[in-house]
């Protein structure tokens, strides 16, 4: 399956809260607590509700007014670090 047709999903036991400025994850299993700016959040709200990297990419197109080119860099690293902190399942 080709990066960007993989749906990504974010791992049982996090608690997700929307902020005004992003977001704010805790990782019971952790005990960590992450801090998302705007991006990342709609990047993690996509997982919630599991989205390919070319959804998650158009998405955020669409909100931020920008083209592919300049955001799906922006989102193939926001995954890279949420898959580093064992966020992702």
């Amino acid at each position: 399956m080709a990066k960007a047709e993989r749906i990504w999903r974010s791992r049982p036991g996090l608690a997700y809260r929307k902020l005004v400025d992003g977001g704010m994850l805790y990782d019971r299993e952790a005990q960590q607590v992450h801090h998302f700016n705007e991006t990342a959040a709609c990047v993690w709200e996509s997982c919630e509700s599991g989205q390919t990297t070319a959804q998650i990419v158009a998405e955020l197109c669409a909100v931020y007014e920008v083209d592919k080119g300049r955001i799906s860099p922006d989102v193939k690293e926001i995954l890279k670090e949420f898959g580093d902190c064992d966020l992702l399942k």
